[in-house]
């Protein structure tokens, strides 16, 4: 993989993030900060992936917990935990994920449609796979992702 400084018109930026095992990036056009974990304020009868709200410096911001949605076991201790703050619209939401990893130019000729097995629920989050030098990262689907239940 080559490393660049620069964007160039078959490159994409990606912020890399840690969900469980799985290694997940996002194109940073859609990310507007990276923040600890902070405490969150419960929603009542928010669907089971909602971990909460955060008050964003006067905006509110829902948290959506990564591992829920993608049905992976819960973890206790998310003091460890980052949140992506990406804007939809006019709402900021946040992704809580197991910790951000960094930032890096993916050539587009390295990003490949996930494989047709990926199927059901989980399977809409996924846009493409990116090839690293030593693993690969699923880039998620942020209009599927975000998406809120009928």
């Amino acid at each position: 993989m080559q490393e660049s400084t620069q964007k160039s018109a078959g490159t994409q930026e990606l912020a890399i993030f840690q969900v469980g095992e799985m290694p997940c990036g996002l194109d940073t056009a859609m990310v507007r900060e990276i923040i600890k974990y902070t405490q969150l304020t419960q929603v009542h009868l928010a669907p089971e992936y909602v971990k909460g709200v955060i008050n964003l410096r006067g905006e509110i911001a829902t948290v959506i917990d990564l591992r829920k949605k993608f049905a992976m076991e819960p973890v206790e201790d998310t003091q460890k935990m980052e949140i992506v703050v990406v804007r939809q619209g006019s709402e900021n939401i946040g992704l809580l994920v197991d910790r951000v990893r960094d930032v890096v130019w993916a050539d587009k000729k390295e990003i490949t449609p996930p494989p047709s097995n990926i199927k059901g629920i989980t399977g809409v989050f996924f846009e493409g796979i990116f090839k690293m030098e030593k693993e690969l990262v699923s880039i998620l689907n942020s209009e599927e992702l975000l998406k809120t239940d009928e």
